[in-house]
């Protein structure tokens, strides 16, 4: 945050990103997200009550983590890439705690509004920036494409985590003037950060948050799931588009250097050049993420399959191979399932559209945001399990004998 805002009070941000020397100029302060993440991942099992829930992710994320390493036992991986995967597993497991400590202790609607609130005035300090910024460089006819990373350091971060406030915004209950408000600066963040899955998934998110008024009526179910939500879906692909002023989102997607493209280049060549090692147990944890493609200078030649491909599938069976592919997506799709009870099906859709678009155990905010939604739906819907048998229990002490 600090070398975004001393590089715009400076007028010195580029296109897309701030300048490296302005990361450089905050010293030790840029750590401090991974130090906050680091003891976060220490802090909450040494918190956690020992249930069967966390005792099997510990056995889930250990089982994963030693798959991640058998490429560098066996000297098949890039060993400079163990710091981007350390960081990328750390990610996973601070989720996880936010969710089960929500779980666990309980939040309630006040804190909830405290919490919204909070995320709420960094994304309004994120779009004044965003604004600050474009107005050195921008003009109003192509909004988007001046792609601004408002109060951090790349325009597609301050897009997440605009995106992730909606998603914080969607938990939270009794605080509509702070849920539209995550939602309209989101957008406007969207729109000026060019992000253009920041500007879909709210406009679903929308849809969404209003869909649970009609889930009392099932006649409008089959309705809304089989025409509603497509349209909606479609409509709001074309407009992330267009607000964003970088093109058509699946076209793009397609072409040499976008994601589909770039995804399709990297299963070729796993079919054309994996081994057997490869091919089941990856490349080690960490390659073909993010991180480990700003770890790749320039001139150097880059390791094997290291293309930004901005798919979590396609970057964790690079990772992990087939077996830990199976085994990390397996874990999710049964803990998800668990949960049915307390999410409606279309949630389901805005996770899918993230694993398809961007590597989002990279993307701290929207991961915790995820997780702070899951564990909120779970401790109310257990709330609405408790009270009818409290009321019951109630009325049956206080009738007469």
């Amino acid at each position: 945050m600090l070398p975004a805002i001393l590089a715009t009070l400076a007028g010195a941000v580029t296109y897309w990103r701030i300048p490296d020397t302005f990361i450089d100029a905050a010293g030790p302060e840029r750590y401090l997200k991974d130090i906050v993440t680091f003891g976060f991942a220490i802090y909450w099992p040494m918190v956690a009550k020992p249930r069967t829930e966390v005792v099997l992710y510990i056995i889930w994320i250990m089982v994963l983590t030693a798959i991640g390493m058998i490429a560098y036992i066996l000297n098949t991986g890039y060993l400079p890439f163990i710091i981007a995967g350390i960081r990328w597993i750390t990610v996973l497991h601070d989720s996880f705690g936010i969710y089960i400590l929500i779980d666990q202790y309980g939040v309630t609607k006040n804190n909830q509004r405290l919490i919204l609130g909070v995320a709420l005035f960094w994304l309004a300090c994120s779009l004044v920036a965003s604004y600050i910024q474009f107005s050195y460089h921008g003009n109003f006819s192509s909004v988007g494409s001046s792609r601004e990373p408002g109060i951090f350091s790349l325009a597609g971060v301050n897009g997440y985590y605009a995106a992730s406030v909606a998603v914080i915004a969607m938990a939270s209950r009794h605080a509509t003037v702070l849920k539209w408000l995550g939602y309209l600066f989101g957008i406007l963040i969207g729109v000026l950060s060019g992000t253009r899955f920041t500007i879909l998934c709210i406009l679903v998110i929308i849809f969404l948050d209003n869909l649970k008024r009609l889930r009392r009526f099932p006649i409008f179910r089959v309705f809304i799931y089989s025409t509603v939500l497509p349209s909606v879906l479609l409509l709001s692909i074309f407009a992330a588009g267009s607000l964003s002023g970088r093109g058509d989102v699946v076209n793009d997607q397609m072409q040499d250097g976008g994601r589909l493209g770039n995804g399709s280049q990297v299963v070729q060549l796993l079919v054309q050049t994996g081994d057997f090692t490869d091919l089941t147990v990856g490349r080690g944890l960490g390659q073909g993420t993010n991180g480990a493609m700003q770890m790749v200078k320039d001139g150097q030649e880059i390791p094997k399959w290291q293309i930004l491909v901005d798919n979590t599938f396609i970057t964790s069976f690079i990772q992990f191979g087939l077996i830990g592919f199976v085994w990390l997506f397996g874990g999710i799709f049964l803990f998800l399932w668990s949960r049915r009870a307390e999410l409606y099906l279309p949630f389901y859709l805005i996770v899918l559209i993230s694993l398809l678009t961007q590597n989002v155990f990279e993307q701290l905010f929207w991961m915790l945001s995820i997780a702070y939604y899951l564990g909120s739906s779970k401790y109310f819907h257990k709330l609405r399990q408790y009270r009818p048998t409290a009321d019951a229990t109630l009325r049956a002490a206080a009738s007469p004998v």
